[in-house]
Formats: C-alpha cells, structure tokens, sequence
C-alpha cells in the first residue's frame, strides 16, 4: 500500500475491517469523556491480526482522531501475523521535528507490547505549553525530547501504566512573561512558591531546563533529574512521578545565585508539588525535611554553576556541576567545553541551546 496525499483522516487509513474501524470511531468518542489523563480507550489492536499490509505513506496534514493536524508525515511499515513494524515515522509537530520507529506486536496468545523509539528537535516550547492549557507568553525555548520506552496493553492508559525507560526533554534558553497569567493555574502556583523574583520582575529569564524521568512500570523516581536554571536561581527536584495512579509527589529546593540581591522577605526552604496530574497542589515547608534538603541541593548557589549535595562534592570540579548536567546525569567537568576549546561532534547528537551556562551543546 502506498500513499501519497496532501490531506488524510486518519480513520481513513485503511488498516482494518468495518468492525475496527467502528470500534475505533466508538474508542475515540469515549476518550473525549474520558476522566484520565492519558486514556483508557482501547485501539484497534486485532486489525493488525487479520492483515498483512507494506506500507508507505507521505502525507502534506495528517488529521489525528478529534481532527488535530500534523504536517509532513511519512511513515514507512510492514503488518504480519499481528505485528506491526515502523521503522521510519517522521512528522514536522510544534515547529520542530520528530523522527524514529515504532514497534507494536499484537500477535495472538500475549498482551500486546508497544516499543517507541523517538527523537523531536527544535519544538517550540510556546506550543508545548499551549498543548497543556498554559497560556503564559513565551519567546524562545527551544526544546529537545528523546524517548525510550517499552510498554504493555491496548491503550494509551496502559502504556502509560506500565512504561519501561526513559524519556529526556532538554529545553533551551527563553523569555517567559510573568504577567497576564492564570492565578489559579498550578504551573503559575508553583512558580509563585519558587521564584522569589515572580511578582517583581516583568520576566524571568530561563537559561535551562531539564526533566529525565527514568521509567520502571509505570514509575518514574526522580533524583535531581528535573531542573532548571534562570538568571538569577535555580531548582532540582526529587520525589516520584506515577503514571499509574496518574499522581505526582515532588520536593523542589530553590536556590537563588550568589550575589543577586533578593527584596523579599524569604525564600522558600521546599516546595511541595503533589496531587493528581490534572490538579496539583502547590505547598510551601518553610523549614523542610533536613534529609530532604540536603538530598536536593545543600550547596550554595555560586556563579551560575552548582555543587549540589555532599555526594557529589568529591567529584565534582572546582568550578562545580551545574543543576542542568547534574540533572541528565553527567558530569559538568567532563562535558562542558571550555572557552578555548571547541567540543567534539558527538556520533548521535541530543543537541540543544542551552546558554553560556552549559555551552552551545549536550552531547551523549
């Protein structure tokens, strides 16, 4: 089967029987009614069991279940006895680029086991916010997302569920407005606990963030693996996010640099961030666990660059690691460039802007 269209529904494609395809039409009208927030609607996963189909497709608009759009699709994939093998997906989606393969055996006797292998680069994370119902004005941050993943079932929900690997966003430096913003959003909520500069300056200056959830069925333990740094503070997380119970429990430790002045009364010890994804609560320990605190960042904040923990002091160069590195898990002496040096090319680049602070690149 080859297509080449400028325009397609993707209900149209014709991969199953009228059986499937009525199911699937049922599924998609259920998962606008759905009350989770990755759905619990079953796909069509025996079309792939009554079908042995090549296939190639370019598409100008792919129009998504619900009618949402992604442009410059191409596809490339082979269904036998149940499994479906993708081993080139690309698409042009929030202004950037996503590419890899998808892997889906369905065939008869097991739960069917979903494999993804993705790459985006250069999203914009204006867009990406929008897809959340953020409405708060952004200008820059572009954004790399690398995904690894392997999960079991039917559904979106059950993927989610039960997920194994990684998933690593990297986004790069941006203006985000302080104004205008929905007072009771959680995201505004929590930058208002964290940012001792949210209501005085009219923005903040992001330099970097990184989020690296580290999946095993379905939960991801967060160590330090979600970060971010701005002009003038910076924070890391720990806690857990469970895509199970769709809930998350984080401890965030905001640390402002050295030598910025600070014309508030108090900087928050720890910032609580927990609840159900859809409506998180937003909680202020003005003390805080000790073991906690320590564990995210005892360190002080110097210079743009960090020492984060007791544990890491031994290794961790004079200059220090800053809370981006320290967050994907690698080692700022080791990979930041020098002023004098240019860095190497890396073979599999995860490339991103992520200010002076970090260099002009992340290399695996």
């Amino acid at each position: 089967m080859k297509i080449d269209a400028p325009t397609l529904a993707l209900a149209d494609l014709p991969l199953g029987n009228k059986a499937s395809t009525a199911k699937a039409q049922e599924s998609a009208a259920r998962a606008a009614h759905d009350a989770h927030f990755f759905a619990d609607v079953a796909v069509p996963v025996e079309a792939l069991r009554t079908s042995d189909i090549d296939g190639d497709v370019s598409v100008g608009q792919l129009l998504l279940v619900g009618g949402h759009p992604i442009d410059n699709v191409r596809v490339q994939f082979i269904v036998r006895d149940g499994k479906l093998a993708s081993p080139l997906v690309y698409a042009s989606i929030f202004g950037g680029s996503l590419q890899g393969r998808m892997d889906l055996d369905a065939s008869p006797g097991h739960e069917p086991v979903l494999t993804l292998r993705l790459e985006a680069k250069d999203l914009e994370a204006a867009a990406l916010l929008a897809v959340t119902g953020s409405k708060r004005e952004i200008h820059g941050g572009k954004t790399d997302v690398k995904i690894d993943l392997v999960a079991r079932g039917d559904s979106p929900r059950q993927w989610a569920s039960s997920a194994t690997g990684s998933v690593v966003a990297l986004v790069g430096q941006a203006t985000l407005a302080n104004a205008r913003l929905d007072v009771e959003s959680p995201l505004t909520r929590l930058n208002e606990a964290m940012n001792p500069f949210f209501k005085v300056d009219p923005s903040t200056e992001l330099q970097c963030a990184v989020a690296r959830l580290p999946l095993k069925n379905g939960v991801a333990q967060i160590d330090r693996s979600i970060a971010f740094e701005t002009a003038k503070y910076g924070a890391s997380a720990s806690g857990s996010i469970d895509f199970r119970s769709e809930t998350l429990d984080l401890a965030i430790k905001p640390q402002v640099r050295e030598g910025v002045p600070i014309k508030v009364p108090q900087v928050a010890e720890l910032v609580r961030f927990r609840g159900p994804f859809k409506s998180p609560a937003v909680a202020i320990d003005a003390v805080g666990a000790a073991t906690t605190v320590a564990r995210i960042g005892a360190a002080v904040y110097t210079g743009g660059l960090s020492i984060i923990g007791e544990s890491l002091l031994s290794s961790a160069s004079a200059a220090g690691g800053n809370l981006c590195h320290v967050a994907l898990g690698r080692s700022a002496a080791r990979e930041m460039p020098s002023a004098t040096t240019a860095p190497a090319k890396p073979d599999m680049p995860l490339v991103v802007d992520l200010g002076k602070a970090i260099g002009k690149a992340l290399h695996r």
